[in-house]
């Protein structure tokens, strides 16, 4: 391989490609100093300011879901489906509302997950950015994801992964 082609970190799970694909040294440059920016550039830099301080993006006790918050996220596309996934969820939902008490969150109907999202607009559409999570919020910092891959993106669940910490039930209905 020409030692002036960069290979990063990281494959596309819909694809199995490289999420960001080789390129040319001097191209990687321009990433790093900022000259062609990706799309998520600052919601990255956010993390990265987070992550160097004592509280890891999240302001509470993250053992506490009382502080955290816990929260399911359907696919609006599924919206067909969801009664039938809540109840084989329901044990679990119970449980986890009994430990989240008023920071418990299904996001589901008008409130779900919208085809081609991005994890920016699905957090402005419930009134957050990409600053640090506070215990108490909308969109809690643990978020069960409850759907295939086709209809919540790998993308959307990776640029999710930055700032909150997700669980994920893929799932097909034939």
């Amino acid at each position: 391989m020409n030692d002036n082609i960069i290979v990063s970190n990281g494959v596309n799970g819909s694809t199995g490609d490289y999420g960001l694909p080789p390129m040319p040294l001097a191209k990687m440059a321009e990433f790093i100093e900022g000259q062609a920016a990706p799309e998520d550039l600052a919601d990255l830099k956010t993390w990265y300011n987070q992550h160097k301080a004592e509280h890891f993006g999240f302001t509470g006790n993250p053992k506490d879901l009382s502080q955290t918050g816990w929260g399911i996220i359907f696919a609006h596309d599924d919206r067909d489906h969801v009664a039938a996934l809540k109840a084989a969820l329901k044990p679990l939902l119970d449980l986890r509302q009994s430990q989240a008490e008023d920071n418990f969150h299904i996001f589901e109907g008008a409130d779900a997950y919208r085809p081609g999202e991005t994890k920016l607009k699905f957090l402005a559409r419930h009134g957050k950015g990409p600053e640090v999570v506070k215990p108490g919020e909308k969109v809690p910092y643990y978020v069960m994801i409850v759907a295939s891959p086709e209809k919540i993106s790998y993308q959307f669940q990776y640029q999710l992964d930055v700032q909150y910490r997700k669980f994920l039930i893929n799932f097909n209905i034939n």
